[in-house]
């Protein structure tokens, strides 16, 4: 198998975070990613609370928050990043924070809805060297499928790139 399908079976527990909006798109997401755990903002501070959370087998996670059409307004989400990055892996964790039409490349609207962790997963790949922690922009216009689709490809990239933004099939960095 090439490197892409081992790096797919060998992996630990990626976890999708999702709201009732973005839901769909994380189901999809999920179908496309083995081993993988939709985590809903409304059930997170349940997960933060229960002592049997194992941290250490995610090595991954797809912020799915900023494609929705509403801003998140509960800050539980950042808590359960941080228990991430405090308890789980050291090493080989990828992180992924994912908007939907916030470049204004060829979008005549701009969906500002998860800017503010843009900075974030910015910042986390500089202040944590050993993980990859990334932002992508996809485009609005394509199917909820094709979108799944690509965000699972783009999650399994080794690129060194902060950012990309994803126009139908080009990826511009």
């Amino acid at each position: 198998p090439n490197e892409l399908e081992s790096q797919k079976t060998d992996t630990g527990k990626i976890a999708i975070l999702s709201t009732s909006k973005t839901r769909l798109l994380g189901d999809l997401l999920q179908e496309e990613l083995p081993n993988s755990q939709i985590i809903d903002l409304d059930n997170i501070k349940s997960i933060l609370t229960q002592d049997d959370t194992n941290w250490q087998e995610y090595e991954g996670c797809i912020d799915l928050f900023g494609c929705g059409q509403e801003e998140v307004d509960s800050l539980d989400w950042m808590v359960w990043l941080q228990y991430l990055l405090e308890k789980g892996v050291k090493t080989k964790l990828k992180l992924l924070g994912v908007t939907k039409g916030l470049e204004s490349w060829e979008n005549s609207e701009v969906n500002l809805t998860g800017a503010s962790r843009v900075g974030l997963y910015r910042m986390l790949q500089s202040e944590y060297t050993q993980i990859q922690s990334r932002h992508i922009d996809v485009d609005p216009h394509l199917k909820t499928a094709a979108l799944a689709e690509q965000i699972a490809h783009e999650f399994w990239l080794r690129s060194e790139e902060h950012t990309s933004e994803l126009q139908s099939q080009f990826r511009i960095s």
